[in-house]
């Protein structure tokens, strides 16, 4: 089922174009308040008990941070519902396609919510019981170590698994998508396509340091999300007019 029909078709494109812009802003809300109070996402470099003096210090910021974050993560669900509403219709394969996209979407969502819990949830009970002065040492190592295994785990599965792979999936998949609509000009498929490549994890599979690319793809993503998503509203806007003079 879709709502892809001639009357739905510009209220899509915006809700779609709103959606990637306000997910683009809502994540970079979270980065400066995350940025500026902890120096993320740098000091998820730092050993545990420096994070945790973090955490003693910061503790609202990094906690009012990681929320919007969750939240901006989230909110992949509904973009990706909407891409997949905007392409699929026109033919069986690229309906498929973008259903495919659209798993990929949600498995991303759900491994990037679980890396983020564990600083909204774990992380704050290791730093209250490494810093408590009755802890004795072996309950402070016990505490490092349980941070360390968190990180090795959810740390991974959020950011390997959710922010990187299956985000590329997700990217990539709906890229194909794009290139068989009518809807998307194939500049936007093609700057997606781009996204994709740059962000897959290539470079952690390989064992080498992925930071510059990182970096270049953060932006080239980010720009195609709000670009696309002001070309969506400008064409919603478009199509109202003419079906205005057509009525």
């Amino acid at each position: 089922m879709t709502p892809n029909t001639t009357n739905a078709l510009p209220w899509l494109m915006a809700l779609t174009g709103v959606l990637l812009i306000s997910r683009e802003a809502i994540f970079y809300v979270a980065f400066y308040v995350l940025g500026s109070s902890i120096n993320w996402p740098a000091s998820l470099d730092l050993a545990a008990p420096e994070i945790f003096e973090l955490l003693r210090d910061e503790g609202d910021a990094m906690f009012t941070g990681y929320y919007i974050y969750l939240l901006s993560s989230v909110l992949f669900i509904p973009v990706a519902v909407c891409l997949r509403w905007l392409v699929a219709g026109e033919d069986t394969l690229t309906t498929l396609i973008a259903d495919i996209a659209l798993a990929f979407a949600i498995a991303s969502t759900i491994y990037r919510v679980l890396g983020i819990l564990r600083w909204l949830f774990a992380m704050p009970v290791l730093s209250a019981t490494y810093l408590d002065p009755a802890s004795s040492q072996a309950v402070r190592d016990v505490a490092v170590l349980n941070y360390d295994m968190l990180n090795a785990y959810a740390g991974q599965i959020g950011e390997h698994l959710g922010v990187r792979l299956f985000a590329t999936l997700f990217v990539g998949f709906f890229a194909l998508a794009f290139f068989r609509s009518s809807h998307v000009p194939t500049f936007f498929a093609a700057w997606a396509a781009l996204a994709a490549i740059l962000f897959f994890p290539l470079e952690e599979l390989l064992g080498i340091d992925g930071g510059p690319i990182l970096f270049i793809n953060g932006f080239t993503f980010s720009f195609w999300a709000i670009f696309f998503g002001a070309y969506l509203i400008w064409r919603s806007r478009r199509e109202v007019g003419l079906s205005d003079v057509n009525a």
